[in-house]
């Protein structure tokens, strides 16, 4: 199985990946950033790297048209995204339906979208955590995969709950993506996970 890793910044999920013990088959990192930190990340463990720089394009259609050329030049049958800051449009997903993945960070359907460390702590939330999807065009409501979770410390701020959220998420996507290379997790014909998502992710400090 061919994976894409899609990302815009620093790519530390890449690099969970890279580091698994159940490496998946990376054959193409992809940013829309070229000056992302994962692309270091990338070139150092000689992975193949391409760099579609949104900023060069004239709409989001001729981006997207870009990204899924390589793709399929390259025969991707899964894409990752992990840290990839763009909405891909429906007709793109269409093309890889029930094969895209995400990592968000939070439990959703609680605190979809951004700034979701900030909103946690506003909210006086005890737990917190990280949700692993398939992706569909309506943002962060896609059939869940698993979930994890940790405690809200009293004295925690967005920034530590962050550092400790990507810990979960480093644990989790790696065992995430060899449950899906090995045929244990896909969507059914009624668009449900088969088995149902797992909740057995939790940190505990």
């Amino acid at each position: 199985m061919k994976i894409a890793v899609l990302f815009s910044g620093k790519g530390s999920n890449l690099g969970a990946l890279i580091s698994s013990p159940v490496r998946p088959n990376i054959e193409l990192c992809l940013t829309d950033n070229p000056n992302a930190l994962g692309i270091i990340n990338a070139r150092s463990h000689n992975l193949p790297v391409f760099i579609a720089n949104y900023e060069e394009y004239v709409n989001k259609s001729e981006f997207e048209k870009t990204v899924l050329n390589e793709l399929r030049r390259r025969a991707i049958n899964y894409v990752v995204l992990a840290g990839f800051m763009r909405i891909l449009s429906a007709d793109f997903i269409s093309q890889y339906s029930n094969r895209i993945i995400n990592i968000h960070p939070s439990l959703l359907p609680s605190y979809t979208g951004l700034n979701t460390h900030e909103r946690v702590i506003k909210n006086g939330n005890r737990i917190h955590g990280v949700t692993i999807h398939f992706v569909t065009p309506q943002v962060d409501t896609g059939p869940i995969i698993a979930q994890g979770a940790i405690r809200v410390q009293p004295n925690d701020t967005p920034e530590s709950l962050q550092e400790r959220i990507h810990k979960l998420e480093h644990l989790m996507y790696p065992k995430v993506m060899s449950w899906i290379i090995k045929g244990q997790i896909y969507v059914n014909a009624q668009g449900k996970v088969v088995p149902p998502f797992c909740t057995g992710f939790i940190m505990e400090d």
